[in-house]
């Protein structure tokens, strides 16, 4: 920098501290290239505070006028591209938001092989908003200009104080609603892979006044209550019942077992959410007279999994499911 630029710079910043500093001011972006980088750096570090403009201040089409007030206090920073650690939080937030809407876009077709792949961006009606009901594409649009600026270095100076904590709050609650219903996008993406197979599917699907009903009637009354969801083929005769949250099954459990073991047309998946609780298989361990066995036999068709965090996990019963219809 020649000394007349050196100088020009300093009467601009000087000129700036001397009329605004510790009193609210307003600022048009486009006369000084020089001092609107000023302004965004003190604004990072937490020295301005944005403010809204008064109703008196006229502006022009030309105009880029923003209002800020002085905090009296900044944030310590070791170079002028420093990440913040909200900044961080929110970065992994964004990432986390893209694999989750990419993987529920790719799972009806990738869950056979589990090929999965990763990807940079969200695009519009590829979020897997059919499966959840929640558009992940408008939550990562909303945030996409403030994660474009923290992950380029030359461009951190434009991102605004809290922004990153409050758009890094909003993601993790957009994420957290998707995980709550992990169980209705496996059914919704069950009825997805199983249409090409010609099945139909009843929800709630444990009550005997619909035809055609789960084939152990005993059922209805025991396991009404819980979230399940039946998927049927009448050429071949097959059943897939889709349940969550089933770990006992009273004083019948044996018999209802062995029915069930003894119907191999039927296959239940179950999903939990706690993996101490559950076996892969439950075991039947008492004979037809009522005596206990020596060894337990295992139930093959009805399948315990842990309800997963990530989409991914729901590849393995999506293929053992349409396994049984092949």
């Amino acid at each position: 920098m020649s000394w007349q630029a050196n100088s020009a710079l300093q009467t601009e910043v000087f000129q700036f501290v001397n009329n605004n500093l510790m009193k609210d001011f307003t600022i048009n972006l486009n006369d000084s290239e020089r001092i609107t980088h000023l302004v965004f750096l003190l604004r990072r570090v937490g020295a301005l505070e944005p403010r809204n403009l008064p109703d008196d201040i006229a502006s022009s089409a030309e105009d880029d006028l923003e209002r800020y007030t002085w905090t009296g206090q900044y944030r310590d920073i070791k170079v002028l591209d420093q990440l913040f650690q909200e900044d961080e939080e929110f970065i992994t937030a964004m990432k986390d938001l893209i694999r989750i809407a990419n993987d529920l876009d790719d799972l009806p077709t990738v869950y056979s092989d589990d090929s999965f792949s990763d990807y940079d961006v969200i695009h519009k009606d590829q979020d897997g908003e059919s499966l959840t009901g929640i558009s992940l594409f408008n939550t990562y649009k909303k945030h996409l200009e403030l994660y474009n600026n923290l992950t380029n270095p030359a461009e951190r100076i434009y991102a605004r104080g809290q922004e990153a904590k409050e758009a890094s709050k909003e993601i993790k609650e957009t994420i957290s609603n998707v995980q709550k219903k992990t169980f209705e996008i496996f059914v919704n993406t069950l009825g997805v892979v199983l249409a090409e197979k010609n099945a139909t599917v009843i929800k709630t699907a444990l009550d005997n006044n619909i035809k055609p009903n789960f084939a152990i009637k005993s059922w209805e009354t025991k396991f009404a209550n819980r979230p399940n969801c039946l998927f049927y083929t009448t050429t071949p005769e097959k059943q897939i019942m889709v349940m969550s949250g089933v770990r006992d099954f009273g004083s019948t459990r044996e018999l209802e077992l062995a029915e069930l073991r003894s119907n191999n047309h039927i296959v239940v998946l179950n999903f939990d959410t706690e993996k101490t609780v559950i076996k892969k298989h439950p075991a039947i361990k008492l004979d037809k007279a009522g005596r206990r066995r020596k060894k337990a036999v295992e139930v093959t068709n009805f399948t315990n999994f842990l309800l997963p965090a990530d989409i991914r996990g729901l590849a393995k019963p999506l293929q053992l499911a349409a396994q049984h219809l092949d």
